[in-house]
């Protein structure tokens, strides 16, 4: 409007000038005051009819399918075009802030001439994300991390047309076009458990707590156990006995088997199991390793098997966890990395930060090529720092894995 006003003053004058030279300064003036103030009044009336009118935010809001809305496209013509949607707020801000290091750091380091990457909050997703996301000005989505945030853009986007990276593992949200590149730690599972019956077990104690990632891993376990036809013992540790020092001792104690023995006797009963296999988190395996070692469950005795859980600090250096076998991703250049980290950020690097700066890198290579999708999933699969991984056509990625042991900490 105020462009328009400013050519209107030009030509008006103009105008004003060649129509009657002889007037005086005063009546161009006038004239020019005058129309001014007309569009001055079209402005106002221009202003109050769009306040009048239905929010096309509210629309959107509240059906955000209608994929005849537009936006502004943020991004600049010719890129390729990268949306990133990650925690950026709330409880699991640092999650996405680790996230952002890793992509930053691949974004600054590498030279991502041709593209282009807009962060956005996955607690409080914004209008526009829907928008690019529904009319395909994306061309490739990282994130989001977490399952109720692919469900919800499931229930939004009737169809995703662009590839989506989500660091996901929820196998139950395959869908077209979008990967599950987290951890699967079922694949892990069961690489453990071939290892255990190679060593020799024939009865496994699996125990785990009452939520959906113990629940996970315990079914797959189970699965793999029944057709190899080994015995196994299913022990869940309710949230009530393992915030009770007392009642969660009595419950190792009958696992165990272990009575008090006269002092001179130094012959111990044989274990009632030969492997125990840990699904629980690691504040879990931490509140039990201890209290098995003590009741005659240790790892000398009985074989620990465990999963990429494993690989924390926490975890390594706990005394009673020594001589632990635990699977995890084959990751040939991952001390390099971590070195190259050090150096620049003076810190290790987290799963994520790492997992990201291969979504960054991955994100180049696929800005060059013209059929993504037959990119993504080629059989030769991709070398990344977090391991080899070969991304399916059904969504998921299948590392080769390896067995680790913890020793001298």
């Amino acid at each position: 409007l105020q462009k328009t006003f400013e050519e209107t003053e030009i030509k008006d004058i103009e105008k004003a000038n060649k129509t009657s030279s002889e007037k005086s300064v005063g009546l161009i003036d006038e004239e020019i005051a005058k129309k001014q103030d007309e569009n001055d009044l079209l402005a106002i009336n221009a202003a109050l009819s769009m306040l009048s009118k239905t929010s096309k935010k509210n629309n959107f809001l509240n059906s955000r399918k209608d994929n005849t809305l537009t936006t502004i496209n943020p991004f600049s013509k010719n890129v390729f075009k990268i949306g990133v949607l990650i925690p950026m707020s709330g409880k699991n801000k640092s999650i996405g802030r680790d996230i952002m290091m890793g992509i930053e750091t691949a974004f600054f380091s590498e030279g991502f001439y041709n593209s282009e990457i807009i962060f956005f909050d996955s607690m409080d997703v914004p209008d526009e994300f829907y928008n690019l996301l529904i009319n395909k000005n994306l061309d490739l989505l990282i994130g989001p991390v977490f399952s109720d945030k692919l469900k919800e853009i499931y229930q939004i986007v009737d169809h995703i047309k662009i590839p989506v990276l989500s660091f996901s593992n929820n196998k139950k949200l395959k869908n077209k076009n979008v990967w599950l590149l987290g951890k699967m730690h079922e694949d892990e599972i069961e690489h453990i458990i071939d290892f255990g019956i190679k060593t020799g077990i024939n009865k496994l104690a699996i125990i785990g707590e009452n939520t959906e990632y113990s629940k996970t891993l315990i079914f797959t376990a189970k699965n793999i156990l029944l057709k190899k036809g080994i015995g196994l013992d299913i022990i869940i540790f309710e949230e009530e006995i393992l915030n009770n020092r007392v009642k969660l001792r009595d419950k190792i104690k009958n696992i165990s088997g272990w009575k008090k023995e006269h002092k001179n006797k130094l012959i111990l009963p044989k274990p009632k199991y030969d492997g125990i296999l840990f699904t629980g988190s690691n504040e879990f395996i931490l509140k039990l390793a201890p209290l098995l070692s003590y009741y005659d469950l240790n790892s000398e005795r009985v074989t620990y098997l465990g999963n990429s859980k494993f690989k924390s600090l926490q975890l390594v250096k706990e005394l009673s966890l020594q001589g632990t076998f635990f699977s995890s991703s084959n990751e040939p250049n991952i001390d390099e990395f971590r070195s190259e980290w050090r150096d620049n950020w003076g810190l290790n690097p987290s799963y994520f930060s790492t997992l990201a700066y291969d979504l960054a890198l991955f994100a180049k290579k696929l800005s060059l090529e013209e059929d993504l999708l037959n990119f993504i999933t080629r059989a030769q699969g991709h070398k990344w720092f977090t391991g080899e991984v070969f991304l399916t056509e059904d969504g998921l990625n299948k590392r080769k894995q390896v067995v680790n042991l913890i020793e001298n900490k």
